[in-house]
């Protein structure tokens, strides 16, 4: 409770002050429980002469009461209001009492009564008088002095203070007590205010008995006033601005105790950097070493730091601003150390802070003396690893050029640390002997060196000589610059140097083997390297492939004989590498490609069986032809597949049952080498052809069962030279081929013998009273007439078409059908010579635009007549068909289309397809050749007109997913067929959906391969008629081909998402219906809701 009353009553008081005072309330607190007195907020009179007379332990110890004094700079502080008053002892046990006003006092003697004169005061003198205490002495020649009051006083203000205290002159400024037996009392710190007075002390005696005590006349001392104390340290010295190359700014704030007196001015002495330290490593400011800068304080804030080493003493000045300025100096050096000292305006002079800093670094000179030289072939073993000119530049194919330089004589403050390379390229006019700048060669950056790497000898000093090599890439000319570096500022380029020719050369060799597979049942590799487009300074035009065997390398890995060489040009290793049709392996390369590399790609065939074969590869410019690479790992081929069979003879003819049979004869092959496998049976197959003219105007046709027949011939053990024979009935006269192929104990087969015949309709027996096959409607020579547009578009026989569609009025001219019964007179009616009394159905196999579906239509049933006008649409395909009707037309049932195969007597496809403006347009069918003759690098090439039309007679009538099997041949390709790349051979075809599958087709044989394949619609100009597609806004989310016309409604929000097209919303109904369907087609594919209905929006 004391404790809080006293600092309720102080207020401001100093904390130190403040905690004597708690100390001394610990030290008595016991009496104060024991009393049990409640302490209020002020004392009465009774109770401090109570506590003074009979409660003090040492009633020798005097009594202080501080009064009237302000709050002082120093942190310490006093009672602020005269009221209020500290009586505290002047050792460490006295009693603190908290008063509201001076105590009582007897009162002062008035004068010469009875017979006694006036008592005289006490002799008074002030000494040791310091900024905030002194010591009063004092002499009283009377023995009976009960006690002594002690007063200090106010005279008047010092003349020079910073401050004056608030009160008149002769105001009490502190009123103390002392013991009769005491002559001495030493005012407590904070007694007195420093740089005040004038003060006086008067002390009077207390005399006469206890009750009748009376005051003596006071003793006064002489005047005096308290000295002023040393300022504190400047605030804030600080490095103003940024550092400058050749001067320093210091700035600093005034202390913030001022000692007591007005600060005039500051004394600044300057040091110079300790000796043997390195200006330029110094840091920019440098603080009180070990301790952490306060957080907000700029980085050039510096603290007082008296350990810092010192240098000599550079100038000391005076100053009466905030800042001084040193200049004259080095750039880079310090760090220079600044000492600031406030003094007052009593000359006190106060504690030095300390500021060390540097100047700032300038940019070195820029180096001299710029030589380059190209160093001969010996020294071109240079392997550029990066740097900043890595692009362009492949590594190992580069040339090394020496550059030579001088050091900058002036480092600007600090060591150079680096060099930095730039060179300007120059290209050669064909036309000129003398080089031309590119418009593009400003000079950039290629490399960068260490002074210590560039110094010759390790000898960095500033104007030393320095060297260091460059790689280049030759065939250029190059112009040179070097850059210094100091960590802090550039120099700049230097003075270019002479042009520095290096010449084109052979590339070098490539620095990885090439990575090897097998394909093609092992006797084919397919490579891939990483090699650049550039080498020995010129493009690449080829690499070189050397084959050979795993014994021609010797124990250090070098090669001593290539067997074989394929040269594969660039342009085509680039495309074969990227994806077309090479093959389908991925290969990731076993590092990053660096700028101005690719990856090639090559497939070498004819490897030798049964052997262990390696590659090497090298590159090929205009100048020649480099080294071999390092040989790749080995790859062994396996047993090479049995020869083909030879002497194959086929021959037709009747057997006992009165069949048409054909008969084959073969002789197995002779091994050619010891490697080749032995036979183990032979594949024979009895293929049905198409016959070798074309489709619209052949008379002949295709046999009616156009199945493959296949078997295979198992061989006897120990008849690997033999002679075989095989026979097979035929169904229906046609063209035929046969192919034969021997297939060895591991599964290898050789190249196929294929032998092709014509089987006439004559070779087969004819009974009499039975009929034959009629012969197959026939279109006539200019099949189709165009009209012109069609008036009305009404017909619904082709399903839904857009409002867009046009329609062209078509006129159909077909022959008159001619039976072919041989049997007389008699026979079924249907079969007479003429026109054929039921009729003939013309039936249309179609695709509508943007769908992926075929469908079929009878545009006519029963027709007599050789003609048919008819309404088509264009920018559709069709395929057309003559088909004989065997029964009359019945009129009460629909017409189905009857187009598909197993029909016996129907005519060769009429394929059409118009054009908006009644132009014939032609469909074409592609292939990426992955073999080609000649050795063409793979690219899409056209199929001869005949396959052609058979691959789109198939697309159009059996749909997606069907299979069909066509051959190339120098009888069937003929003219159309000139630009054709594939290989003759055997093919098979395979339509895709045309959504999430891609046509495709493949070589049949041995040596088979598969390929991808297109479809594109030309004019009669060969440029591409196919319909534009529709916009991504407007497309079918599900094919991405069709407009959207139907929408999935959803009953819960009443709105819907229009999305998908009719072809996909009817496969939706179609599969959400199925019983099990997967969740996807039974939600929107918008939002992934369950869909109430889905409806037709759009037309």
């Amino acid at each position: 409770q004391v404790g809080s009353k006293l600092e309720s009553v102080v207020g401001a008081t100093a904390r130190s002050l403040c905690a004597r005072v708690w100390r001394l309330i610990a030290a008595n607190l016991q009496y104060f429980v024991g009393r049990g007195s409640a302490m209020g907020q002020q004392a009465s009179q009774a109770e401090l002469e109570c506590i003074d007379r009979t409660d003090v332990a040492a009633p020798s110890a005097p009594r202080i009461a501080v009064c009237g004094a302000s709050s002082v700079d120093d942190g310490s502080a006093v009672p602020d209001r005269a009221t209020d008053s500290v009586v505290i002892s002047a050792t460490e046990a006295m009693l603190a009492t908290i008063v509201s006003q001076k105590p009582a006092r007897p009162p002062p003697s008035t004068g010469f009564a009875c017979g006694f004169g006036l008592p005289s005061g006490p002799q008074v003198e002030v000494v040791d008088i310091h900024p905030r205490r002194a010591t009063v002495r004092w002499k009283y020649g009377a023995s009976d002095a009960r006690r002594f009051h002690i007063d200090v006083l106010r005279v008047a203000a010092v003349c020079g203070s910073s401050r004056d205290l608030d009160g008149e002159e002769g105001a009490e400024v502190g009123f103390f007590e002392a013991p009769g037996n005491a002559s001495e009392l030493v005012l407590p710190d904070g007694a007195l205010q420093r740089a005040t007075g004038l003060f006086r002390v008067q002390v009077m005696a207390e005399i006469g008995e206890a009750g009748k005590a009376h005051l003596t006349q006071p003793g006064c001392s002489a005047p005096f006033f308290t000295p002023p104390e040393a300022p504190g340290a400047v605030v804030f010295p600080r490095l103003a601005g940024e550092p400058e190359e050749t001067e320093i700014h210091v700035r600093w704030e005034p202390p913030a105790d001022d000692g007591g007196a007005i600060i005039e001015d500051y004394e600044v002495a300057i040091f110079g950097p300790p000796e043997g330290s390195s200006g330029g490593d110094a840091p920019k400011a440098a603080g009180v070493p070990g301790e952490e800068q306060a957080e907000g304080v700029p980085d050039e804030v510096a603290e007082c730091s008296q350990e810092a080493p010192l240098g000599p003493r550079l100038k000391l000045l005076r100053t009466s601003e905030c800042a001084c300025r040193l200049d004259q100096l080095a750039p880079g050096s310090g760090p220079y150390r600044f000492e600031v000292r406030p003094c007052n305006s009593f000359g006190i002079i106060g504690p030095a802070a300390v500021v060390s800093v540097s100047t700032a670094v300038a940019a070195p000179a820029v180096p001299s003396g710029l030589r380059a030289r190209l160093l001969p072939g010996r020294k071109r073993a240079c392997s550029f690893d990066g740097g900043p000119g890595e692009g362009g530049v492949s590594g190992g194919d580069v040339d090394v050029v020496r550059l030579e330089w001088r050091a900058p004589a002036d480092e600007g403050g600090k060591r150079t640390e680096s060099y930095l390379i730039y060179a300007a390229e120059e290209d050669l006019e064909e036309e000129a002997d003398c080089p031309k700048l590119a418009a593009d060669s400003e000079p950039a950056p290629i490399h960068s060196a260490m002074a210590g790497e560039a110094a010759v000898d390790g000898r960095r000093e500033p104007g030393g000589a320095c060297s260091f090599d460059v790689c280049v890439e030759p065939g250029r000319a190059y112009t040179f610059y070097v850059e210094a570096h100091n960590g802090a500022l550039p120099s700049g380029l230097s003075q270019p140097s002479a042009s520095v020719f290096v010449p084109a050369r052979v590339p070098a060799a490539p620095q990885d083997p090439p990575a090897v597979f097998l394909v093609e049942g092992g006797f084919a590799a397919e490579l891939r390297w990483v090699g650049p487009r550039r080498g020995g300074g010129l493009p690449l035009l080829s690499y070189k492939v050397g084959v050979l065997k795993a014994t021609d390398i010797t124990a250090d890995g070098l090669v001593s004989h290539v067997a074989r060489e394929v040269t594969v040009a660039c342009e085509s290793a680039a495309i074969h590498s990227q994806g077309g049709g090479s093959s389908s392996m991925q290969w990731q390369p076993p590092r990053p490609l660096r700028e101005n590399e690719v990856i090639y790609a090559s497939r070498i065939e004819g490897l030798q069986a049964d052997a262990k074969h390696c590659f090497v590869l090298a590159a090929s410019n205009a100048m020649g032809t480099g080294r071999w690479s390092p040989p790749s790992s080995p790859l062994m081929t396996p047993i090479a597949a049995p020869p083909a069979p030879v002497n194959a003879v086929a021959t037709v003819m009747i057997d006992d049952k009165q069949r048409v049979v054909v008969t084959v004869h073969w002789e197995s092959g002779r091994s050619q080498s010891s490697n080749d496998g032995a036979i183990a049976a032979f594949q024979v197959m009895l293929i049905p052809v198409a016959p070798p003219t074309t489709a619209s105007s052949s008379s002949a046709s295709a046999p009616a069962d156009n199945s493959v027949l296949r078997e295979r011939i198992l061989v006897p053990m120990g008849r690997a030279q033999w002679r075989f024979d095989w026979s097979a009935p035929l169904p229906a006269p046609g063209n035929y081929a046969v192919e034969i192929v021997a297939e060895s104990t591991a599964g290898q087969r050789s190249s196929p013998v294929v032998l092709a015949f014509d089987v006439r309709p004559e070779a087969f027996p004819r009974r009499e009273g039975c009929e034959v096959a009629a012969a197959a409607p026939q279109w006539a020579e200019e099949a189709v007439l165009i009209l012109g547009p069609a008036i009305t578009t009404d017909d619904t026989r082709f399903g839904e078409f857009d409002e867009t569609s046009n329609w062209q009025q078509s006129l159909l001219l077909w022959h008159d059908v001619d039976q072919g019964w041989q049997g007389g007179s008699e026979g079924p009616p249907s079969l007479r010579r003429g026109r054929p009394e039921n009729g003939i159905d013309v039936v249309c196999c179609y695709r509508r635009p943007g769908s992926n579906l075929a469908h079929a239509a009878v545009l006519s049933a029963g027709v007599s007549a050789s003609r048919l006008q008819v309404a088509l649409p264009s920018n559709v395909p069709m395929s057309l068909r003559l088909v004989l009707r065997s029964e009359p037309v019945d009129l009460t049932v629909a017409e189905k289309p009857t187009a598909k195969r197993g029909h016996k007597v129907r005519s060769e496809p009429l394929l059409l397809m118009m054009s908006n403006t009644s132009e014939h347009l032609r469909p074409l069918w592609e292939v990426w050749a992955r073999q080609t003759v000649g050795g063409v690098p793979p690219q899409w090439t056209a199929l001869p007109e005949l396959q052609n039309n058979i691959l789109e007679a198939s697309w159009l009538e059996d749909g997606n997913m069907a299979k069909v099997q066509f051959e190339l041949s120098e009888r069937n390709v003929g003219e159309s067929g000139e630009g054709c790349l594939l290989p003759p051979g055997h093919y098979e075809f395979t339509f895709g959906d045309e959504r999430q599958i891609q046509h495709s087709v493949r070589r049949l044989g041995m040596s088979g391969w598969t390929a991808k394949a297109r479809r594109s619609v030309r004019d009669a100009l060969g440029e591409d008629a196919s319909l534009p597609m529709v916009s991504a806004e407007e497309s079918c989310i599900i094919c991405m081909e069709r407009k959207r016309t139907h929408a999935f409604m959803h009953a819960d929000t009443g709105d819907g998402h229009l999305a998908v097209c009719g072809e996909c919303a009817g496969a939706y109904r179609t599969e959400a219906a199925t019983p099990g369907a997967a969740r996807p087609v039974r939600t929107c594919p918008v939002c992934r809701r369950g869909f109430s209905a889905l409806q037709r929006i759009y037309q």
